[in-house]
């Protein structure tokens, strides 16, 4: 009697390192056995399953490494409340029927690489307490409900039309290009490094997920945004760099660490960290466009005083940073001092918070009405077109008459479409241009707030 003839290669975790995989059983006419012959497993289902349960039972009961590599199971499975103490191995497997984990344990690694599941499969409860990769698998309905996994979860590529994984507590888990059709990770507790490189999700809910650690959707492609929900209290570990999120919702998220950062991004802290030894790790137009589809995300929400603050954080950073090439290279430059603060973005910011402030402009608007009004008041006559500087007009300061004539001029020079009249001089026109620096800065804060209404 001769062997299958069925090979494949697998990563033998005992070993550490791809090993060739050669089937033991008996092989049939075919050079198959009934596990890998495409035709025997579909018309004696009920046998097929009963010597794959006696395989199994035998290598839970002796100890020993179970190797399902390139299986044909044709039915329902059930393994409910299973200790396996070595190594479990199912790559290449096809699970016809519904196979239910719930309440197992793993205690060696648990590979599932290339396996597909053709119905429904439940890990529910289940405690992975070695690592356990479903990378490239293929699933139906996957059911993970409170599932633990104590070491490295790996689900590179792997391919879900329903997934739930819910309650479920992470590790380092990795769904780098994993394609998700329907999936929620409500609850879910991500407690290491996480990665989501390159997924793609059409509809997802991450409603009260925690994210312990640095969590990527670097290149992340959602499909319909509308059904993405991300009902989360805090964000300040995940980054959305170079993915669209301009409609995905968001609850009442903290974006950042500490009372005064609640807005700032975790890619604006790792550009702070890197931009002088590694500025092509995260690049400054990547934070400020992460800013920027966040304040459209908002906005469209009608979540204007939110999005104000996101435009704030991307206006900062044109503030505080400027690129250049140097000799074909991409640097990235502090402002100094000056730039930061008396140039056009530092006395913008300063003036009104980049038009986002209503607040500034009129306090600046007040300043400048109070301070004409003095000043006219301390000439010897208001009125007069050869103001001095020996303020002999301070005497006068209690007399009503005098003090009117001060505020005439000063109304008439602190308003911009009052007429100055023919008899002025330089002063005048310096009060009218700050007042119209004033009134121009208030009136940009007011459009903004209010044509964002008007646009949605």
């Amino acid at each position: 009697m001769s062997d299958c003839q069925f090979t494949a290669e697998y990563f033998d975790y005992e070993n550490n390192k791809n090993t060739p995989f050669r089937c033991r059983e008996v092989a049939l006419d075919t050079g198959f056995c009934m596990f890998h012959d495409e035709i025997y497993y579909t018309k004696n289902k009920q046998e097929v399953l009963q010597c794959f349960m006696d395989k199994l039972k035998k290598a839970i009961d002796n100890n020993e490494v179970l190797r399902c590599v390139g299986y044909n199971i044709p039915e329902d499975v059930h393994l409910t409340n299973k200790r396996f103490s070595r190594p479990v191995y199912f790559s290449k497997a096809r699970f016809y029927g519904k196979v239910y984990f719930t309440d197992s344990h793993f205690h060696k690694e648990a590979y599932f690489k290339d396996a597909i599941f053709y119905d429904k499969v439940h890990f529910g409860a289940v405690n992975f307490h070695q690592e356990a990769n479903f990378t490239e698998a293929n699933f139906q309905e996957a059911n993970f409900r409170q599932a633990i996994f104590h070491h490295k979860a790996y689900f590179f590529e792997a391919r879900f039309k329903e997934a739930y994984f819910i309650d479920v507590n992470f590790q380092e888990a990795n769904f780098t290009e994993a394609n998700f059709q329907e999936v929620y990770f409500r609850e879910a507790k991500f407690h290491s490094k996480t990665y989501f490189l390159e997924a793609r999700f059409k509809e997802a809910d991450f409603t009260k997920a925690e994210f312990g650690d640095d969590t990527t959707f670097e290149n992340v492609v959602f499909e319909d945004q509308e059904k993405i929900l991300f009902g989360v209290e805090e964000l300040s570990k995940v980054s959305f760099i170079n993915t669209d999120i301009t409609r995905v919702r968001f609850g009442e998220v903290v974006w950042g660490k500490g009372k005064d950062n609640r807005y700032k991004v975790i890619d604006e802290e790792r550009f702070e960290e890197y931009f002088e030894k590694f500025p092509g790790q995260v690049t400054l137009g990547d934070v400020k466009t992460i800013y920027r589809n966040l304040r459209e995300n908002y906005e469209f929400r009608l979540r204007y005083e939110e999005a104000g603050r996101f435009f704030i954080r991307e206006m900062e950073l044109k503030r505080n940073y400027r690129e250049f090439n140097s000799e074909g290279n991409y640097k990235i430059k502090r402002n100094g001092w000056f730039r930061r603060n008396v140039s056009l973005a530092g006395l913008y910011y300063h003036l009104s918070r980049y038009g986002e402030s209503l607040f500034r402009p009129a306090v600046l608007g007040i300043m400048i009405v109070s301070f004409s009004i003095l000043y006219w008041s301390m000439q010897s006559n208001p009125s007069t077109l050869q103001p001095s500087f020996i303020y002999d007009g301070v005497s006068q300061l209690g007399n009503s008459t005098h003090l009117g004539k001060a505020l005439e001029r000063s109304v008439a020079d602190s308003f911009p479409f009052l007429s100055l009249g023919s008899a002025v001089v330089l002063q005048d026109y310096i009060i009218k241009s700050l007042s119209f620096l004033s009134f121009g800065l208030l009136a940009i804060a007011l459009r903004r707030k209010y044509e964002r209404k008007f646009r949605h």
